[in-house]
């Protein structure tokens, strides 16, 4: 076997778009469906640069490997919020990598640098220290201790964060959290695939969450067809945007979906508030608003995507 990502918790598109951040957009690393789920392809010979080199050899092994994508609510099989860990790894029939595919709700995580303080851990970075757990429970860490497993998934971590320029962790420490770091450091050097991939001939928000069947788009096309003939009087109120919003949106996407910053930053700025606000307007138009689901949803809102 080798990597797949799970197909249907609607974040096969984030994954992959983190692994080819670790292979740094090498075009041999691809992805396909195999049954419900998508296969990870690494083709060539083993890269250079040593993440890399670990994510082909993972892709080209007998074990069974499981990516599962989780959004940043969601609990991980045996009960553990993602958003509490970020990512993790269990071994069973298959070796299943746990990961949070939207970076604690895009606010993302921290851990202890090496030089004091706070940095970031960008999800490329995470999933490269996830990885190494991986690679390590395939190969070499028969019989470790959990702190053992740790500090050599901080080694491999660490040689990463130098090869894209970023500051070291601490090598003995693995507290990790969501928040903002105390120290600056520059930000992540994503790079641009050099091939298009996941061409869904689709809008802006499909792009930029790049699974059709997501329960955001769906609820999006849902509220177009109830939305689409409200009128003020005679008046059309969301025909005319709705009607730009066909016209540019596939030009929009195209941009989206080749620019994995332009589309993380879509994703937090545009699409999650507008699915936020979708919900907001649910609740208000089918509850009294004396109901206290109403301030509820308001105020679930508003934590969520508070800066």
């Amino acid at each position: 076997m080798t990597i797949r990502i799970k197909g249907d918790l609607g974040t096969e598109k984030e994954i992959f778009d983190i692994l080819v951040q670790v292979a740094r957009c090498d075009p041999l690393l691809t992805t396909g469906r195999y049954y419900a789920d998508w296969k990870v392809n690494y083709a060539g010979s083993k890269p250079a640069a040593a993440a890399a080199a670990m994510l082909h050899d993972l892709c080209n092994n007998d074990w069974s490997i499981v990516i599962f994508g989780y959004p940043s609510d969601a609990n991980c099989p045996d009960g553990t919020p993602i958003i509490s860990i970020g990512g993790g790894t269990a071994v069973g029939r298959d070796i299943e990598l746990y990961f949070d595919a939207y970076d604690a709700f895009y606010q993302g995580y921290i851990v202890d640098g090496a030089q004091g303080g706070t940095i970031s851990i960008p999800p490329p970075v995470l999933m490269v220290h996830e990885l190494s757990h991986v690679y390590h429970t395939v190969h070499t860490m028969a019989g470790k201790t959990q702190m053992d497993e740790e500090i050599q998934a901080i080694v491999v971590e660490n040689a990463f964060r130098g090869q894209v320029g970023l500051p070291a962790r601490k090598s003995d420490s693995h507290w990790g959290a969501p928040g903002v770091p105390s120290r600056p450091s520059p930000p992540f050097p994503y790079c641009i695939a050099p091939y298009q991939g996941w061409n869904c001939g689709c809008h802006i928000a499909t792009a930029a969450i790049g699974a059709p069947s997501a329960r955001s788009i769906v609820e999006f096309q849902r509220a177009v067809k109830e939305f689409e003939t409200w009128t003020v009087g005679e008046t059309p109120l969301l025909r005319p945007l709705l009607d730009a919003y066909q016209l540019f949106g596939p030009l929009v996407a195209a941009d989206v979906r080749a620019d994995p910053v332009l589309r993380a930053d879509m994703l937090r700025d545009v699409v999650r508030p507008a699915h936020q606000l979708l919900r907001v307007v649910r609740v208000c138009l089918d509850t009294p608003p004396e109901d206290p689901r109403v301030a509820a949803e308001i105020a679930h809102a508003v934590t969520t995507y508070r800066v």
